[in-house]
């Protein structure tokens, strides 16, 4: 069912994930981190996003995921070279931002993920340093990312593109990243590549 969403999915063999109706696919949350660290292997992502599955990235808790889902990301790029998904930097970002909206928005109906007016959307501003922004996105660390809004109008979220002051200076905006889960771990762990290679 569309407003079905799975998480983790690691026991779903490929045969299973083929009994899954491509139209009424639904959506999965994957933390390869916490899998590999648990279960030393993780869901079979190729089948899933081969039956239709939105697939969303979470942290999973405390004790085994990481700490936040921007670290998530980072180990989702090194699982998919490594198991070969082929995934691009723009669809791992999708699996951050618009997958996960899509899905909540299937569930609440309501816009979810999305700029635009009556929807629930954040936005996050990042210094651009890089010709991909793709790739700018995954691989960004604390000091690139500026700040997060999920109110304000058309000239406020303008102010927050050119100015941190002005950001601060907002309601509903929080200074400290940490605030959205953005924290210092932002590098897989050694433990992590190790499980990889």
């Amino acid at each position: 069912m569309k407003t079905f969403i799975g998480i983790h999915c690691s026991a779903i063999t490929s045969d299973d994930w083929q009994r899954w109706e491509k139209a009424k696919a639904g959506a999965m949350v994957w933390s390869p981190f916490s899998n590999f660290w648990l279960y030393g292997s993780t869901a079979d992502i190729a089948a899933a996003k081969k039956q239709g599955v939105s697939i969303c990235i979470g942290s999973d808790w405390g004790p085994s995921g990481s700490k936040t889902v921007q670290a998530e990301l980072k180990v989702a790029k090194l699982a998919g070279k490594k198991l070969g998904l082929g995934l691009t930097d723009r669809e791992l970002v999708a699996t951050v931002t618009t997958n996960p909206g899509d899905a909540l928005s299937r569930c609440w109906n309501k816009v979810v993920g999305r700029l635009e007016a009556g929807a629930f959307g954040d936005i996050t501003v990042l210094s651009a340093t890089a010709n991909n922004i793709w790739t700018h996105i995954v691989e960004s660390t604390r000091p690139t990312l500026g700040s997060s809004s999920t109110t304000g109008s058309r000239a406020h979220l303008a102010q927050v593109a050119t100015s941190r002051r002005a950001a601060g200076r907002m309601r509903g905006v929080r200074r400290d990243p940490r605030d959205y889960g953005i924290g210092f771990n932002l590098r897989p762990s050694p433990a992590v590549k190790s499980m990889l290679w």
